[in-house]
């Protein structure tokens, strides 16, 4: 057992540098190596206790130490983290006949139920450069992807016109995926007056071009922004989709929710992504409903953002450009 040893190695290298390091022996299936490595810089990165945690679960799976996590897990309690450890869940379907494990169970999903309840929708705005607050601007919202947070989303959708010609807002959904990161619901009450406040916010802070406000997001994230667009809780002219997960209003076949009908939606699919037959349905659906779509099919791309942002983002921008 490796995390709660006490380390006496000084803080030599940064937090991206061991994360670097993990991930380079992870790769090279070294994970006793890894496991050391963590414990070796565990104390001298206290800020970041909950994601390394999350690592060393990962390499006690690999290296057949299943009830270390168990202490892991009671740590992390202990602390008021928690992961999200549902018994219907296949991931913890080997741990279901550990002692001690059912109540660790229900202790993470208390954890997560009372820090739902008071969490909230956050967002962050990058105005671009050369900003003059008198002058009006076009929108973009960045929805995250599922199991992220607003800080994974900001390693992304940095394009040159983005930066320079728009009010960027990178948005953090309230649901807790586990103690850091977060996924999106749809058709959601709480979300829908969460986001409408928030684009009041930002209506009345900023001059905004109101014929040129997009959405932007990945997986879950995406289809959180379809779903928003589509019921026009947020007035979005124009939004791209990466690898969207369907919204449960097009699952459900509740098109008589559907109030945005001029809604352009350029869809960016992975090969090998495995929502990529649930995405040409939904597709089938758009055309049923005369929505504007563009429905671009990347080689050799899974479940991710494509190798290329920028040029897919100008792809859309275009794609906007062209139908105005």
């Amino acid at each position: 057992m490796f995390l709660f040893t006490n380390s006496l190695v000084s803080q030599t290298l940064s937090y991206d540098s061991v994360l670097s390091k993990i991930d380079s022996l992870e790769k090279n299936q070294e994970y006793d190596r890894a496991l050391h490595f963590i414990n070796q810089h565990l104390t001298c990165f206290s800020d970041h206790w909950f994601e390394l945690s999350k690592e060393i679960i990962y390499l006690n799976k690999k290296t057949g130490r299943l009830a270390d996590n168990l202490e892991v897990f009671n740590e992390a309690h202990r602390n008021g983290y928690f992961y999200f450890i549902h018994p219907g869940m296949k991931e913890y379907e080997p741990y279901l006949s550990m002692p001690g494990f059912d109540s660790i169970s229900k202790s993470d999903l208390q954890l997560m139920a009372e820090a739902n309840q008071v969490s909230e929708t956050k967002y962050e705005i990058q105005l671009p450069e050369n900003f003059q607050q008198n002058k009006e601007y076009p929108l973009v919202l960045i929805f995250h992807g599922g199991g992220k947070n607003i800080e994974d989303a900001k390693q992304h959708w940095n394009e040159a016109t983005f930066d320079n010609s728009f009010i960027k807002v990178y948005l953090q959904s309230y649901r807790h995926f586990d103690s850091k990161t977060f996924g999106w619901p749809n058709n959601d009450k709480r979300l829908d007056n969460e986001m409408a406040e928030i684009f009041d916010d930002l209506m009345s802070a900023y001059e905004i071009d109101q014929s040129m406000i997009f959405a932007c997001g990945i997986s879950v994230g995406a289809s959180a922004a379809i779903d928003l667009s589509l019921r026009n809780i947020i007035p979005v002219k124009g939004l791209m989709a990466i690898c969207p997960a369907i919204p449960r209003i097009i699952i459900e076949n509740q098109s008589e929710l559907v109030t945005n009908n001029k809604l352009q939606v350029f869809i960016l699919s992975g090969e090998n992504d495995h929502f990529l037959d649930r995405q040409k349905k939904m597709i089938a659906v758009f055309d049923d409903l005369n929505l504007e779509y563009k429905h671009e099919i990347v080689t050799d791309m899974g479940h991710e953002y494509p190798k290329n942002e920028s040029l897919f983002i100008n792809q859309f921008i275009h794609f906007m450009n062209d139908i105005k």
